[in-house]
C-alpha cells in the first residue's frame, strides 16, 4: 500500500463529520482531524501497528480514529460506542469514505463481555472520556478493557496530568506502559457553559478594549492640555530670554513643534532631545559662549531646585 504522507492523512480527517450537539455526560469531544492524523501516522509508520491489522477504536464516537485507520489500511477496524447517535453520524462517515474495512458495535464499553473479545484485536485506539466531570475513573475503566482485548499494543490518548496515576496502575497490572508523544489538545467550545464562558471572554475583552480606547481619548487630551501649558510657559521664557538680551533662537527651536523641537524624541521625560547638563543636574538649552549662570540669573531665585522652576524646557 502506497504511504500516505500526514498532511494528505489530516486533510483527509478534516471532512469526518462530527457532533452536532455532544452529550455532556458522556464528555463527547471530538478527536481535532491534526491530533487524530498524528496519532495514527506514528502507530503505522513508526509501529506498523495498523496496515492489515484488526484493530478496536473504543469509544469511537463519529469515527475518527477508525476512518483514519481504515484508510491506512487496516485489514478491519471495529468502533466500540454506546451513543446511538454518534454511531449513526460514524455510520454516515463510512458511506461518504466507501470503506468496507470498517464496523461497529453500540454497547458499554465499561460492560463489555471479556471472554467474547478478549484477546481478538492486534491492536486497540482510542480517545477515551478523561475521567472528569460525571465520569471519574472511566478513563482507567476503559484503558483496563483495551488491555483485555487486545493482543498485542494499545494506544490511548491521555492528560498529562495523569499520567503518574496512569503508570501506577500499569506497575500494577504488570503491563510497559510508554510515553509515545505530547499533544496540545485544543477544545473546542462544544458544550453551553463553554460557550456562555466564551461570551463572557468576548465581553471582557470588549471592555477591555472599551476602557483602552477611552483611556487613549482621555490621554490625547491631556496631552494637548500639556502643550498648551508648556507652550504658554516656553512664550514666557522666551520672554525672558529676550529682555536679558540673550540669544533665543535654542529656546525657539525647542519649543517648535516636530523632531529637534519640544515635540521631538523625548529621553528621560526630559525635551528637548539636545540639552545640556550643568553641575546642578539642572538640563538648559547648549548656549554658545555663555553660561548657565547669565541664564538662572534671568530668575529671581538662584535655587532653582528649590523654586522648582523649569528652566530650559525642561519638561
Amino acid at each position: 500500500m502506497k504511504k500516505m504522507k500526514l498532511k494528505e492523512l489530516e486533510s483527509c480527517l478534516q471532512q469526518v463529520d462530527v457532533f452536532e450537539e455532544p452529550k455532556l455526560l458522556l464528555e463527547q469531544y471530538p478527536t481535532r482531524p491534526h491530533i487524530a492524523a498524528c496519532m495514527l501516522y506514528t502507530i503505522h509508520n513508526t509501529f506498523d501497528d495498523i496496515e492489515n491489522k484488526l484493530v478496536a477504536d473504543l469509544g469511537c464516537g463519529c469515527g475518527v480514529l477508525s476512518v483514519g485507520a481504515a484508510v491506512l489500511g487496516a485489514g478491519l477496524c471495529v468502533g466500540f460506542d454506546i451513543d446511538k447517535d454518534a454511531l449513526e453520524i460514524f455510520s454516515s462517515n463510512v458511506e461518504q469514505f466507501e470503506l468496507p474495512n470498517i464496523d461497529m458495535i453500540q454497547c458499554d464499553v465499561c460492560l463489555l463481555q471479556s471472554d467474547r473479545f478478549s484477546k481478538r484485536f492486534d491492536t486497540v485506539i482510542m480517545n477515551p472520556p478523561f475521567g472528569t466531570k460525571h465520569n471519574k475513573g472511566m478513563d482507567m475503566q476503559f484503558l483496563r478493557t483495551a488491555l483485555d482485548m487486545a493482543t498485542g499494543v494499545v494506544y490511548s490518548l491521555h492528560k498529562t496530568s495523569t499520567r503518574e496515576h496512569i503508570q501506577k496502575k500499569a506497575d500494577d497490572w504488570k503491563v510497559k506502559m510508554e510515553v509515545i508523544a505530547e499533544l496540545r489538545y485544543d477544545l473546542p467550545a462544544s458544550y453551553k457553559f463553554h460557550k456562555k464562558k466564551s461570551a463572557e471572554n468576548h465581553r471582557k475583552a470588549l471592555h477591555e478594549k472599551e476602557a483602552l480606547l477611552e483611556y487613549e481619548k482621555q490621554n490625547t487630551s491631556l496631552i494637548a492640555l500639556e502643550e498648551k501649558q508648556f507652550q504658554a510657559y516656553a512664550s514666557e521664557v522666551i520672554d525672558s530670554a529676550v529682555k536679558a538680551k540673550r540669544n533665543p533662537y535654542p529656546l525657539r527651536k525647542a519649543a517648535r513643534v516636530g523632531f529637534g523641537g519640544g515635540l521631538g524624541p523625548v529621553f528621560g521625560g526630559l525635551r528637548p532631545s539636545y540639552l545640556a547638563q550643568d553641575i546642578t543636574g539642572i538640563e538648559l538649552p547648549n548656549y554658545n559662549r555663555s553660561t548657565t549662570q547669565d541664564i538662572k540669573a534671568i530668575y529671581d531665585t538662584e535655587d532653582i531646585q528649590k523654586s522648582r522652576k523649569k528652566l530650559g524646557f525642561t519638561w
